[in-house]
């Protein structure tokens, strides 16, 4: 943005519906120029003021409003595929619920239905929707793992969750990738400082955020923006799948 001799404002709501309403009359309140939506909160939607541009990231808000994304859809075969190629045969997804109708939970429809054409077993595990770096969180994978100690592959949708999953097989005694492959998803720092580290799914969230602000931009001087853009995806090989 400092090309465009703009200032950015950065709001993290840790996925507080309080927090996000609170934000965006602080935002509005500065009178800023637009706003890149990252949020899974259908009421802090209904919040935004469509007069202010808007773009949407991970998130398809509403027709009028372009959004930026990866391909999910993809990403959850990329994974479904290297779990089955590292020879797992009985194998889960592990997800956090939401009532949102979100693009992310693409992955989870492309990893069910490959599990499917590959007639393997699969099914989708979800976790409690609690703060990923959380103690509380740890326990409720390590209670998930138990109850389905019978899975030799898993596909976390986020790498912290994935690195969760890591340190409560250990606790188990369940050896990665030995008695079971883990594929994460984003392709974060937290990816490589594991033991063993994370072969996830890359989501180049850089360019993702480097074309948010130029669409901002864009509709800052009204010129047109796509209503969609989707950014591919890449599985990157590491050390939690045989």
């Amino acid at each position: 943005m400092t090309k465009h001799n703009y200032k950015i404002m950065v709001c993290i709501s840790e996925n507080s519906r309080e927090k996000e309403l609170q934000y965006i009359d602080l935002l509005y309140s500065h009178r800023v120029l637009g706003i890149v939506v990252c949020s899974h909160i259908g009421e802090t939607m209904e919040h935004l003021d469509s007069n202010c541009p808007l773009i949407s990231f991970e998130r398809e808000i509403a027709e009028n409003i372009p959004a930026v994304l990866c391909d999910n859809y993809q990403g959850g075969i990329l994974a479904a595929n290297r779990l089955f190629d590292a020879g797992c045969r009985n194998i889960a997804i592990f997800n956090q619920p939401t009532k949102e109708n979100i693009p992310a939970y693409s992955r989870e429809k492309a990893f069910m239905k490959c599990c499917e054409n590959k007639k393997i077993s699969g099914r989708v595990v979800y976790t409690d929707r609690l703060a990923p770096l959380s103690e509380e969180f740890g326990n409720n994978i390590l209670e998930l793992l138990k109850k389905n100690s019978d899975l030799d592959g898993i596909f976390a949708t986020s790498d912290v969750m994935a690195a969760n999953i890591i340190r409560a097989c250990k606790k188990m005694g369940k050896r990665v990738p030995e008695d079971i492959s883990i594929v994460g998803f984003d392709d974060t720092w937290i990816s490589t400082l594991t033991y063993p580290s994370i072969t996830t799914i890359h989501q180049p969230v850089r360019e993702m955020c480097e074309y948010a602000i130029e669409a901002i931009v864009k509709k800052v001087k009204s010129e047109k923006v796509p209503s969609q853009v989707v950014f591919p995806v890449e599985l990157i090989d590491r050390e939690s799948t045989k």
